[in-house]
């Protein structure tokens, strides 16, 4: 039974029950307007699937590519299958960016992800691309290389695009991953935060190029896959005269006397960019003119049963002379 379904339902019904009871009435709100009551409609962070084991990772992870990701994230390259491994690959990077520094230690090689706790390798992630669905586990097992005489966990992620093939393969650990060693991120005004005390990109200049804007763009995917307060998150989805980078819809419950309940949401816009020293001031009018020529954020001014509020834009600007992430927000605007 989902129970967030029913409870919505219940505070949808209470909030038309105030309605009708005030008909007649004026419509300005009686009584001392109470703090916002924020809910969180979106499932369980990608993390936590991790206290389910190996496997409720595998499911999650296939089920937020598909449902978040765009066919437009693997367009970058003129090498498709490299850059289907690419955008995985990030987007990883940007999820186990999360993980406590002081007990995780996270390495790329030969485009495989590496996570080691206490010196030693847990967990092993092998991304390969492919223009083919591989479904059956042996294949996968054999497509990716997978090396059973490892003595750690290894996961196999063959990707063909928005679909995906996750599958764990290995010993049992007792000190694998759990989710409480996450970072986990109340809201997407966090997550901006997080580059002002992280140089997170510069650790990894040896090991792995930043040189398409798809790759910064996952990875803030990876990061956001983190975040809560999140009820609707879209990669590249079209929006009035374009595509922004990345939308996302925040849901609160605003409460007036003891009858009264209104259903908002907040929008924010991502516009991500890569830079050079040269060309960094260039790149962020650059970002706030699509934002606002373009009219994202616009395009849409509901989310089914709630009421919209503001748009807050965002320029994100990595800057791959110095690999530091330049974060500017733009005054926000309210919805029509």
């Amino acid at each position: 039974m989902n129970y967030k379904k029913i409870f919505f339902l219940f505070l949808l019904c209470f909030s038309f029950m105030s309605n009708i009871l005030s008909m007649g009435k004026r419509e300005k709100p009686v009584g001392k307007r109470s703090q916002p009551i924020e809910i969180d409609l979106k499932e369980d962070f990608l993390a936590r699937s991790f206290d389910k084991g190996l496997d409720k990772f595998c499911e999650s992870l296939e089920q937020f590519v598909w449902d978040h990701f765009s066919y437009y994230d693997f367009s970058d390259s003129n090498d498709k299958i490299l850059a289907k491994e690419r955008s995985i690959i990030f987007f990883l990077l940007g999820f186990f960016s999360g993980l406590d520094e002081r007990k995780y230690v996270i390495s790329v090689e030969n485009n495989n992800i590496l996570i080691k706790k206490d010196g030693e390798i847990i967990l092993g992630l092998i991304i390969k691309g492919t223009d083919n669905n591989v479904e059956d586990i042996e294949k996968l097992q054999s497509f990716c290389n997978i090396d059973m005489s490892l003595g750690y966990k290894q996961i196999a992620i063959v990707c063909s695009g928005k679909k995906i093939k996750c599958n764990n393969f290995g010993p049992i650990l007792s000190n694998g991953i759990e989710s409480n060693d996450f970072k986990l991120f109340e809201s997407p005004e966090e997550v901006v935060a997080f580059f002002k005390n992280n140089n997170w990109f510069e650790r990894f200049k040896e090991q792995i190029s930043f040189e398409l804007e798809k790759d910064f763009h996952t990875f803030i995917l990876g990061l956001l896959a983190n975040t809560k307060k999140i009820s609707d998150l879209r990669s590249n989805n079209e929006n009035a005269n374009g595509r922004p980078d990345i939308s996302i819809k925040t849901i609160e419950i605003q409460q007036f006397g003891l009858l009264k309940i209104q259903i908002l949401f907040n929008k924010y816009i991502f516009e991500l960019k890569i830079a050079n020293n040269y060309n960094l001031k260039e790149k962020i009018t650059e970002a706030k003119a699509q934002i606002i020529k373009r009219g994202y954020g616009t395009g849409s001014t509901s989310l089914g049963f709630a009421r919209s509020t503001y748009v807050y834009p965002y320029a994100l600007v990595l800057n791959i002379d110095d690999f530091k992430v330049h974060a500017f927000k733009f005054e926000k605007f309210k919805l029509d």
